[in-house]
């Protein structure tokens, strides 16, 4: 992203992404999603209290999971979410990356009580409890993270970082729940419940991974296509 000049009360500010530009307002702690020219408004985003603590670092969430989406959408053609559909699904679609982002914000700032709460809340899960262990010359640390449904089946697994341990936590849930679901006699809505939850896990893989770039990724598949790369 790119920052513009800082406008209004302090900790206020307007930055361009791909695609979008994004005005804060701190004293009203709501964010304004327009195009790039600020002709088309998309969404008006209120932060609480926490999301605003770091409204900035939120931003930058907010726009990886907009090119992360937009991505998907596209079929690895765009990064620009706007580019995928009309003005008012777009609009329908910030509400679901800007939720994404909440919780990788969350996540970023060790707030993994309210990650789970909120997280557990929006997709009918029981708890996902993560817990960060290091050693005493905390040269060596990792984390935790356990998993239980509302029928009470559960696993826990581990990772050196947390977009790692969402990875593991998406893996393990296809491999063991989803299964367990499928192949037994429960209810295949629990089934199609953990893939969305698996599914959501994945995109915050991908969103707190500061190695992944989905704009190197974009040109390198473009590559592919073009034969440059075969």
């Amino acid at each position: 992203m790119k920052r513009s000049d800082t406008f209004g009360a302090r900790g206020s500010f307007s930055v361009w992404g791909s695609g979008f530009h994004y005005d804060y307002d701190h004293n009203e702690s709501r964010l304004h999603v327009s195009d790039q020219n600020r002709i088309k408004d998309y969404a008006r985003l209120q932060l609480d209290r926490h999301a605003s603590h770091d409204a900035h670092g939120y931003v930058r969430y907010l726009d990886r999971a907009n090119m992360i989406k937009a991505m998907v959408l596209s079929n690895n053609t765009t990064l620009n979410l706007a580019e995928t559909m009309n003005h008012y699904k777009v609009s329908a679609i910030l509400n679901s990356t800007a939720r994404t982002s909440y919780y990788a914000h969350c996540l970023s700032l060790g707030n993994f009580t309210l990650f789970s709460a909120e997280f557990s809340k929006d997709t009918h899960i029981q708890h996902l409890n993560i817990k960060k262990f290091s050693s005493r010359n905390c040269l060596n640390e990792f984390y935790v993270g356990r998993i239980q449904t509302l029928d009470n089946k559960s696993l826990s697994v581990r990772a050196c970082t947390l977009a790692g341990l969402m990875t593991a936590l998406s893996e393990s849930i296809i491999n063991e729940l989803v299964t367990i679901e499928y192949s037994g006699h429960s209810n295949r809505h629990h089934a199609y419940a953990l893939l969305n939850v698996s599914s959501k896990l994945t995109s915050l893989s991908m969103i707190l991974d500061e190695h992944y770039r989905p704009e190197k990724k974009l040109y390198e598949l473009s590559d592919i296509e073009d034969g440059r790369l075969l």
